[in-house]
């Protein structure tokens, strides 16, 4: 995979989420599943709670529930104009660089944003010196692994990779000594969830609804044309008949002690 520069990976993440903000929430079963179970992680309350890379904010009930006030940041403006509409402050903010002073968060929560960050790990640090003492931020990301079926069904077909290499669970539990002496606890919990799909096309119909159907920093190369789907249909990996897309989730809740 080419290396990536910062800009380039923000311009397209912001460019497609841009694109799939009408289309996100009808296709964002993976989404629900994750934000769902990262709520679950959250404190009961929080004076200012800052969700970012809020996306449509399909979520904001459960969310203000849990603060006073909530934040959106997110680098799509259509996505933050989707959350100005809800009556929520809204910032556009690069995940790398966030726009807080040090120790003045009560909490964050980014559910499935930070596997489309260049560099995950300063994003880690961004939230855990912005967090007050005894603060929580709750994250989400995708692991190594994640559409590894469809990855199987590409290579049969060309030598390109389709989809976005994401990080292994050992990059992150490398980072904890390290949070640890900096007097962050970092809790890591993996989940595999696999869904199904009637076929491959039904697959990624859904990426590209979430605005998830781009490999960063790669233009589009290989098979297109007639006959395109029923070749990568062949080739796709089925279970008792199913086609499965496995999803690799990892969970991360830090606590400045």
């Amino acid at each position: 995979m080419p290396k990536l520069s910062a800009f380039s990976t923000a311009e397209q993440v912001a460019v497609q989420f841009g694109t799939a903000v009408t289309s996100y929430t009808q296709h964002a079963r993976l989404q629900r599943h994750a934000a769902h179970q990262l709520l679950a992680l959250l404190p009961e309350y929080q004076s200012l709670l800052v969700d970012l890379g809020t996306g449509p904010l399909w979520y904001k009930a459960l969310l203000q529930q849990r603060c006073r006030q909530l934040l959106a940041l997110d680098l799509s403006w259509p996505m933050l104009a989707q959350a100005k509409a809800q009556g929520v402050d809204a910032v556009q903010a690069d995940a790398s660089q966030l726009p807080f002073q040090h120790g003045s968060l009560d909490g964050l929560y980014s559910s499935l944003m930070l596997q489309w960050c260049p560099k995950p790990e300063l994003v880690l640090q961004q939230v855990a010196q912005a967090l007050k003492p005894g603060a929580v931020a709750v994250l989400s990301t995708l692991l190594q692994g994640t559409l590894a079926e469809l990855e199987h069904a590409w290579a049969g077909l060309d030598p390109y990779r389709h989809t976005n290499e994401f990080l292994p669970l050992a990059y992150f539990s490398a980072l904890q000594p390290g949070f640890r002496d900096s007097g962050i606890e970092l809790e890591l919990v993996a989940e595999l969830v696999q869904l199904p799909y009637p076929d491959v096309r039904a697959l990624a119909r859904e990426l590209k609804g979430l605005g998830a159907n781009t490999v960063l920093g790669q233009k589009r190369r290989g098979l297109t044309g007639k006959g395109f789907w029923q070749q990568l249909e062949l080739q796709y990996p089925r279970q008792q008949g199913l086609l499965l897309a496995s999803y690799q989730l990892l969970y991360i809740r830090m606590r400045r002690l």
